[in-house]
């Protein structure tokens, strides 16, 4: 079966392309962590293989969120703080990172740090089965706005090799998509046989399909899904991604280091999220009347009868609904909730840890795009108010340029304050002081039936 790579570029990104031989990082892992053009942390984008470019990954990035001379660097981690990196300087070395150029342009590469260019690494070839591709897929509406490469098996081909295939809107950089319309994609002379179309990159907030099967019959395109379902329309659906909140319950007093078991939580859900009616391309957050809000209570996983954490698998509870939020995480007094659809949360203490003071704030926290914008821009991201003393700062929430991490909000500690222990919970509590007053008490009632009898004696 021969084989024919078409690249499928979309102009609202920058394709950056790292040569791997030049680190050799056997784990596979290459991140590409780069400074944004607004805000101050540093996103890293995961690199993945770059197909017809051989011994290369590739990142794409939001061409909005690239600025003349701001910085980046390559690391086989996510975490800016593990891993090798490799800079300006070179593998592992001190000094600053690599700064992307000004002007316009849609691929870069970097083999070393002294040769570094605009455009698609040389190694990149794309290849066509000697069989003339002449048909006209008119119908082949590919719905996904950020589709970067599209893998094609050519059934009828022989097997030799051909001129490259190159097709633009008006231009020879490579560009194959033939529809302007965002969202849609259009790839015309494609012979007829069946094709495999992968989605690499998805649109921000969603994730990438699988790979579908593209059948061309007389000029005409159908798609089906790995199931062999069809595609109706040809409209390719992308899932969207769901948020995860962490948080550990500790208490306020430094002295004590421990993660806190025990406590329980609200949930609520006060705002969905939608796209607006009259205006598709605008996000929007409306209110849940106060009957329709469904509270769910979440309470500590933690470890198993004999059993350690890692050994502990958590469950919903009995009679949760399906997809209700629930702690997954089996450490005492560490909590995770996944799965958390697009809109506007709650969460507050309802059970405080033994020995402890229930913090009844109400912390508020979103996941999804800006109110008003239409996802290719600015998303909502959640941080912990900064404060000192005994209580920890409620949650906040700002608009960023879209990075995945927007996903994942970790809260690090929550703090309570030491209180009364009460006794019918398991603690020691007050006993010694009921018990001296018991005892006080009873003394006195003996000392009053003596002198009673003395009186009377007398």
């Amino acid at each position: 079966m021969a084989s024919v790579t078409i690249t499928v570029k979309d102009d609202s990104t920058v394709n950056v392309y790292f040569k791997k031989s030049t680190v050799n990082w056997g784990d596979g892992n290459y991140y590409l962590h780069y400074q944004p053009k607004t805000g101050t942390s540093w996103p890293a984008v995961k690199m993945t293989d770059a197909g017809d470019c051989n011994d290369y990954v590739v990142a794409s990035i939001p061409k909005v969120n690239v600025a003349a001379n701001h910085g980046y660097y390559f690391r086989n981690s996510a975490d800016p703080q593990n891993g090798g990196w490799y800079n300006s300087n070179g593998q592992n070395a001190t000094g600053d990172p690599f700064t992307f150029w000004d002007g316009t342009y849609t691929d870069m590469y970097v083999n070393t740090n002294s040769d570094k260019q605009r455009g698609k690494p040389q190694s990149c070839k794309v290849t066509s089965s000697a069989a003339k591709v002449k048909a006209h897929v008119s119908a082949a509406m590919l719905k996904s706005n950020k589709t970067d490469v599209i893998a094609v098996n050519d059934a009828e081909g022989s097997g030799t090799s051909a001129a490259p295939i190159v097709h633009s809107r008006g231009d020879a950089l490579g560009k194959c998509d033939m529809n302007t319309e965002p969202g849609k994609f259009r790839v015309v002379d494609l012979a007829d046989g069946a094709y495999t179309l992968t989605e690499t990159v998805a649109p921000n907030g969603y994730t990438a399909g699988g790979s579908y099967t593209v059948t061309i019959a007389n000029g005409t395109a159908t798609i089906t899904d790995a199931s062999g379902k069809a595609i109706a329309g040809n409209k390719i659906p992308n899932a969207r991604n769901t948020g995860a909140i962490l948080w550990n319950k500790v208490s306020s007093d430094s002295n004590n280091g421990k993660k806190l078991s025990g406590s329980e939580w609200k949930l609520t859900k006060t705002k969905n999220f939608g796209w607006n009616d009259n205006d598709k391309d605008k996000a929007e957050y409306t209110d849940i009347a106060s009957a329709d809000q469904k509270l769910i209570t979440i309470a500590d996983c933690v470890p198993a009868e004999n059993k350690t954490a890692a050994e502990t698998t958590c469950s919903a509870p009995a009679g949760a609904a399906e997809g209700q939020p629930y702690d997954v995480d089996p450490a005492a007094g560490q909590f995770k909730l996944e799965g958390l659809d697009w809109g506007t949360y709650t969460l507050v203490e309802t059970k405080a840890p033994d020995g402890y003071d229930v913090d009844s704030t109400v912390r508020t926290f979103t996941f999804g795009p800006t109110a008003d914008a239409d996802g290719t821009g600015t998303w909502k991201s959640n941080s912990v108010e900064s404060k000192t003393g005994d209580t920890t700062g409620a949650f906040t929430t700002s608009d960023v340029e879209y990075d995945s991490s927007v996903f994942t909000f970790s809260v690090n500690g929550i703090k309570n304050k030491p209180g009364v222990i009460l006794p019918g919970t398991g603690g020691v509590g007050d006993y010694w002081i009921y018990a001296a007053a018991l005892v006080a008490a009873l003394i006195g009632v003996v000392a009053a039936g003596m002198a009673l009898k003395v009186r009377r004696r007398q």
